[in-house]
């Protein structure tokens, strides 16, 4: 996920600003990204610094996934999007991807056992291949 030289806001909407602004900003609202983006020094009008140097990793993840949700996609993948974020914050995201989960199809890409509870499949990878297909009870 790339972050532009710009305010949270653009990074997000990517768009125009002036028509979409609020909407975005509802959107974090709805959804809880709020009390992340709220939280920093402009709030969504936080310049972020090329490559979000202002931003910290778990910061840019949560801007990244912010952007993927508000286009609205039928189908997510998120290869190692919590891998950034402290135990709370990778709560928060796993529970708005499991309210979602009605209307979004996840591909969930992890190392971390606590975000396979969200799984309905597991499969497991060695050496490049598809090793197996485990239940997600096993983890528990």
């Amino acid at each position: 996920m790339k972050i532009f030289n710009g305010t949270l806001l653009d990074n997000i909407c990517l768009g125009n600003v002036l028509e979409e602004g609020e909407a975005v900003v509802q959107f974090c609202q709805k959804h809880g990204f709020d009390r992340y983006f709220e939280s920093l020094p402009q709030s969504y009008l936080t310049l972020v610094g090329e490559e979000g140097i202002n931003l910290s990793g778990g910061q840019q993840q949560l801007v990244g996934l912010a952007r993927a949700l508000y286009r609205r996609p039928q189908l997510l993948l998120l290869d190692e999007a919590t891998s950034a974020l402290d135990r709370q914050t990778e709560q928060f995201v796993l529970d708005l991807l499991d309210r979602l989960r009605p209307q979004l199809a996840t591909v969930l890409v992890t190392h971390r056992s606590q975000s396979v509870q969200l799984t309905d499949r597991v499969y497991g990878l060695a050496t490049g291949c598809l090793e197996e297909q485990k239940a997600v009870a096993m983890f528990s």
